[in-house]
């Protein structure tokens, strides 16, 4: 069970945890009074290393790293900018759920419904949103392009789309994938397109671009070529991404807000128009970008969240909080209870054992935060591959050296016999050598006999 906190269930967590008989209308007005604090909503599903107290030190280090890299590379409004993924799911009856998307996927009750595909969206702390994604599962139709709601490739911008949705300035991508979720090979060609755009610019500032800890998004060459177009690719601390990315505070909350609405609006609109449903959603869905990731949520977002203005103090106070480390005032206690009420109806996330993959490069991911030092670590990770690799070839080839001289041991000495005894030395029906240990099969003892001969005399002289 991963849903919000039913009244009931408030009630009786007060009163197990204050002793305290609190009414029905207690709680509403208490919901009200922290509303800011508080969200009744589906939770995503959370592992145990989220409060892990290791997390401060990680946190620490990035702050180091980001204050080093700002001393060359000044931080503005205009160049701090966020990206991530959600997932766009539309249930029966129109309402819409967001998850965010990370490298691990949340285990959640299935609902019928109608899975949009993902969004990435690219918002600065100015409030721009710079670029938005969409991602849809399988491959282009035709009556796509025709009709004007999709496009087939991904490199086509809203220009191309329903006028209904052309009011939106940024630009607008779509894909295709297998699982309607990012993967490497798009992720660089996303990371090229906002590059471009980033260039067309003409500043030549540096873009501070801070993302989570997604496997895509630690490809070493993607990361290089994004620095050539002045794009600096930060990696947010490992479990640290729900209350460092902004994109994780108020503005994806806004959204589901300004979607669901829409989506009830959107039902009753169908039963009078002719129009397919599907595409409807989709031009729901496109609409609710415009409306909920306003200037004013996206900059407070980035406050709550402290990466712009940046603030050190903010941020390992976040930290500090989220690993239990940090002392809480009487308003904070409350609150706190409401947290680990909320943590008790939500399910575990089953965690997986670790696999090492042959042949393929891994990175730490709790200590690797700027562009060039995931650049430098995997280089190192490389060359630790091919002197592994090497290694392993040396370790064949003495192996099969070891076998060869192993197996010539047990062949008979006899000119021209290739007979191979099973057992080294040869078995009882075999003849060896006293001198050299050389051995011979039944069929050639007279060669045995010539060969001991010679080979006695030779040892006397």
């Amino acid at each position: 069970m991963h849903e919000a906190l039913s009244t009931n269930q408030i009630i009786q967590a007060v009163q197990e945890l204050f002793e305290v008989e609190v009414s029905r209308h207690w709680v509403a007005d208490f919901e009200k009074r922290h509303k800011d604090e508080l969200t009744k909503k589906k939770a995503k599903l959370l592992t145990s290393q989220r409060g892990a107290q290791s997390i401060p030190g990680d946190v620490a280090k990035f702050i180091a790293q980001v204050q080093t890299v700002s001393d060359i590379h000044p931080m503005s409004a205009e160049n701090v900018v966020n990206y991530d993924e959600t997932r766009v799911f539309v249930q029966t009856g129109g309402h819409y759920v967001y998850e965010r998307v990370t490298k691990e996927r949340a285990q959640k009750k299935g609902r019928k419904g109608i899975n949009i595909g993902s969004l990435i969206t690219f918002v600065a702390a100015s409030g721009k949103i710079l670029m938005e994604v969409w991602i849809f599962k399988g491959k282009p139709q035709k009556d796509d392009e025709e009709s004007g709601v999709l496009t087939a490739q991904f490199n086509v911008q809203a220009s191309n789309l329903s006028n209904r949705i052309t009011r939106q300035k940024h630009p607008i991508y779509f894909a295709y994938t297998a699982t309607s979720f990012n993967n490497k090979e798009l992720h660089a060609h996303i990371m090229d397109q906002f590059g471009k755009l980033w260039m067309e610019r003409g500043d030549n500032k540096h873009c501070w671009l801070f993302g989570d800890q997604l496997g895509c998004h630690k490809q070493a060459d993607v990361v290089m070529k994004a620095l050539g177009q002045n794009v600096m690719c930060w990696l947010l601390p490992a479990n640290c991404s729900h209350f460092l990315q902004p994109l994780d505070d108020k503005i994806f909350a806004n959204f589901k807000g300004k979607v669901s609405s829409k989506a009830k609006e959107l039902t009753q609109a169908h039963l009078f128009s002719s129009e397919d449903y599907s595409k409807l959603l989709h031009l729901a869905a496109y609409e609710a970008v415009e409306d909920a990731f306003t200037e004013r949520v996206v900059k407070r977002a980035f406050a709550n969240t402290g990466i712009w203005p940046f603030d050190p103090a903010r941020i390992m106070d976040l930290a500090k909080h989220n690993a239990g480390l940090k002392k809480q005032k009487t308003k904070g206690k409350y609150l706190g209870a409401m947290k680990r009420i909320a943590e008790g109806v939500i399910t575990p996330q089953k965690q997986k054992p670790k696999q090492i993959k042959q042949g393929k490069v891994k990175i730490q991911a709790n200590t690797t935060f700027s562009p060039w030092q995931l650049i430098e670590k995997e280089n190192e990770a490389k060359q630790q591959q091919i002197v592994k690799v090497e290694m392993k070839k040396a370790a064949a080839s003495q192996k099969a050296i070891d076998k060869q001289t192993e197996r010539a041991q047990r062949t008979c000495a006899a000119a021209g016999c290739d007979i191979v005894s099973q057992k080294q030395g040869g078995t009882k029906q075999w003849k060896k050598c006293p001198t050299c240990s050389k051995i011979f099969c039944k069929m050639h003892h007279a060669e045995f006999n010539a060969h001991v001969s010679g080979c006695m005399q030779t040892a006397s002289i």
